[in-house]
């Protein structure tokens, strides 16, 4: 039990006198302390392993605050996109995390190659596979079209982000490619939904 429902649970007579306000200040603070003690690091250990394991050395200092939000982040290879996403990734859930009296949201930190993996397999799994990336609350993909892609997969993948795009749920991208690069090895479709929905961060 938390300590505000504590607090609210020993008298009716204590209960009619805390305001609404001063319960959402001590429902706040008291998220606020689970999430540093506990709940981020369970977070970060959703990473891939090799990130989670390097996440609390790095710098996040130089890094702007952000709003939840669908960014694509570009750039050759060696400038911190991953671990830049990985950033945005944990403080997108911190931000859920904290809007929420019952934490039930869900998000996904997957890299391109794992996602193809997933696409490519039988079709009564792959489109379990899909609703989860269509339907989580956050979605990162990592090193996007790092290896080419088979039509299958290609429309899938285009299916995935064009869901989240109408349902308004955040997706974080980063490709060592820019939009123009991404344009001449597929069609237009995903590059439009980008530019539709996206902030576009060029990592140098």
């Amino acid at each position: 039990m938390t300590k505000i429902k504590k607090y609210l649970s020993k008298s009716d007579k204590f209960r009619n006198i805390i305001s609404p306000e001063y319960a959402n200040y001590l429902q706040q603070k008291d998220r606020k302390r689970k999430w540093k003690k506990k709940v981020k690091q369970k977070v970060i250990d959703t990473l891939p392993l090799r990130l989670a394991q390097k996440f609390n050395t790095y710098d996040f200092s130089k890094f702007p605050e952000k709003k939840i939000h669908s960014i694509f982040m570009y750039g050759k290879t060696g400038t911190g996109k991953t671990v830049a996403c990985a950033y945005y990734y944990v403080e997108f859930v911190k931000q859920l995390y904290l809007q929420q009296s019952a934490f039930v949201k869900t998000y996904n930190f997957v890299v391109y190659s794992k996602l193809m993996e997933d696409l490519q397999r039988d079709f009564a799994t792959s489109s379990t596979i899909m609703k989860e990336y269509m339907e989580c609350d956050l979605l990162v993909i990592d090193e996007f079209g790092v290896k080419k892609l088979t039509e299958y997969v290609y429309d899938r993948i285009y299916l995935i982000i064009n869901e989240r795009y109408l349902s308004m749920l955040p997706t974080i991208i980063n490709s060592n490619d820019n939009l123009e690069e991404i344009l001449n090895k597929f069609d237009d479709r995903i590059v439009r939904r980008i530019e539709e929905d996206y902030e576009l961060i060029e990592k140098k």
